[in-house]
């Protein structure tokens, strides 16, 4: 059997990750943060999928992670902002 090869960069990829995974505040709060940023209402689908990969490549669920509520305080135009899908009724 031959034994099976490793694409180039993928132990720096795995150290990335390993931080992430950490028991540190620091990662705790960027979890929660980025669980607020998936809950903002009218987010593009394309964002949402890539935060659900990356929970998925860190074998976390999103329903288990409160969402921070650092930016229920700021206010955002959402007209104009590649990031949110805005209706056209309103």
């Amino acid at each position: 059997m031959k034994p099976k090869l490793k694409p180039p960069g993928t132990k720096r990829l795995k150290v990335k990750f390993d931080i992430l995974l950490s028991t540190s505040a620091y990662k705790f709060i960027f979890r929660r943060y980025i669980k607020e940023i998936y809950d903002a209402r009218d987010l593009k689908l394309n964002l949402k999928f890539e935060m659900e990969r990356l929970f998925k490549h860190l074998d976390v669920e999103l329903k288990d992670i409160k969402p921070s509520y650092l930016l229920n305080q700021r206010v955002r135009e959402r007209a104009g902002n590649p990031d949110f899908v805005v209706g056209t009724d309103g």
